[in-house]
């Protein structure tokens, strides 16, 4: 059913109606539709405009179409311009009365709100869940004793411990909830009495509504409530930047757990094979958790696309905002992913360790010894990375390579404490564990 009325006297063309129709792709919001549809029935009554007895034929009806929708989805929809109409078919007679007070426009706003509204809600526990994971990950492997090289353009930095190294994703996923929260403020308001954007003469309580909704407050401008989507564009930026936090995440499991690396083993439950090569234990799932960044950055584009520019009120151009359905979806299916890989990766100590200890990665502490003892740094940069330089002309692979003699001829300011001040385990200790 193609809503047209007495204005338009010709059926719409058949091509036409397939590319308007938000049916199909609005089937996420149909059970927010129904919701919605009960408390706008409720506040009706309240205020007068409806019956008892059609309050009791309306919500009996939404029921029925609950069901239908639970039971067969496609159905649900067939034939129908928007998932409106299709809940509205159900409801007979009193239904008539239902749409009084209310435009699709601010039906639609209404529903996106409580889609996001409960996907940042389930992104956010998810979030909870992923720094659950790490952190008991940090305690299963020990992560404050075992130590690995950091690095800055992919080589060699400095050692850290694993605690520190994992506690980076911690950090990121705290501050994606943050983000999270606070959206949530802004998107958790009732638009609902707008109308197509100027309002409607039907006066009904709006905070009875946004109470029984669930909304912290009112959207007090009809046409900001059905023309802005800065909610769903602040929602879908949240979720690029939590897929570009789960990239990177992913990138470095993916690296680590080379051959090169073997920082990293993963466990054959989360690992997939050639179909030509049999020796190959691959980390796919891995990578398309890498890949899927491209996804989330794709549909924040998509949505400042179809927003750039656009005239008020409402454009038809704003069906197109249902991209941020890939972004809550994508972004929840990465979360749920977590936890399962940081339960089947294991970490080699002994590799990592080794690791921490060659490259002359303990330059940067030696530097700072020289400053601590009085030196200028660039003047202390500069001779220890003389001594680098003609260390490696040696063989040596780190300053506790040096005969402490050596150094203490080449610099002055070397005293008797400087082997156990570059330690690697002390450096790491000292740098990171009492901050």
């Amino acid at each position: 059913m193609i809503l047209r009325g007495g204005r338009l006297g010709k059926d719409l063309r058949e091509k036409i109606a397939e590319f308007t129709s938000s049916a199909e792709k609005d089937i996420i919001l149909a059970s927010y539709d129904i919701l919605q549809s009960r408390v706008h029935a409720a506040a009706l009554e309240k205020a007068g405009y409806i019956e008892e007895k059609d309050l009791k034929e309306i919500n009996s009806a939404l029921d029925k179409a609950l069901l239908a929708l639970k039971e067969d989805p496609s159905k649900f929809v067939k034939g129908f311009d928007d998932i409106h109409m299709a809940v509205e078919s159900f409801l007979g007679e009193p239904g008539r009365k239902l749409h009084a007070g209310r435009s699709r426009n601010d039906q639609v706003a209404c529903d996106m709100r409580l889609f996001l509204r409960d996907s940042a809600e389930r992104i956010i526990e998810l979030l909870s869940q992923a720094v659950d994971a790490l952190e008991q990950k940090i305690k299963s492997s020990d992560g404050k004793k075992v130590i690995m090289p950091s690095y800055t353009h992919l080589q060699r930095a400095q050692p850290v411990d694993l605690a520190t190294y994992l506690g980076v994703y911690i950090n990121w996923f705290k501050r994606d909830s943050e983000r999270f929260s606070q959206l949530k403020k802004r998107l958790n308001l009732l638009p609902l009495g707008s109308g197509a954007g100027a309002s409607t003469n039907i006066k009904l309580d709006r905070n009875f509504i946004a109470k029984e909704l669930g909304f912290e407050g009112l959207l007090d401008n009809p046409m900001d409530a059905v023309s802005s989507r800065d909610h769903m564009l602040e929602f879908s930026s949240a979720c690029a930047i939590l897929g570009s936090h789960i990239s990177r995440m992913a990138e470095e499991f993916v690296i680590l757990s080379t051959k090169e690396f073997s920082f990293i083993e993963l466990d054959e439950s989360i690992a997939e094979t050639s179909s030509i090569m049999p020796q190959k234990k691959n980390p796919d799932c891995i990578e398309l958790m890498r890949s899927s960044s491209g996804r989330l950055n794709g549909a924040l584009v998509g949505l400042l696309t179809v927003m750039k520019g656009l005239p008020l009120m409402y454009n038809r151009d704003m069906q197109d905002d249902r991209i941020v359905f890939d972004s809550a979806f994508k972004a929840e299916t990465l979360l749920d992913l977590i936890p399962d890989i940081l339960e089947n990766i294991s970490f080699n100590p002994e590799k990592m360790g080794q690791a921490a200890r060659v490259g002359f990665t303990d330059a940067a502490d030696f530097a700072e010894y020289l400053v601590i003892k009085g030196m200028d740094f660039r003047d202390a940069h500069r001779e220890v990375g003389r001594l680098v330089s003609e260390g490696i002309s040696k063989g040596y692979e780190n300053f506790s390579d040096y005969p402490l003699e050596d150094l203490q001829k080449e610099i002055p300011q070397v005293e008797t404490d400087l082997k156990d001040f570059i330690k690697t385990e002390n450096a790491v200790a000292r740098r990171l564990h009492k901050r």
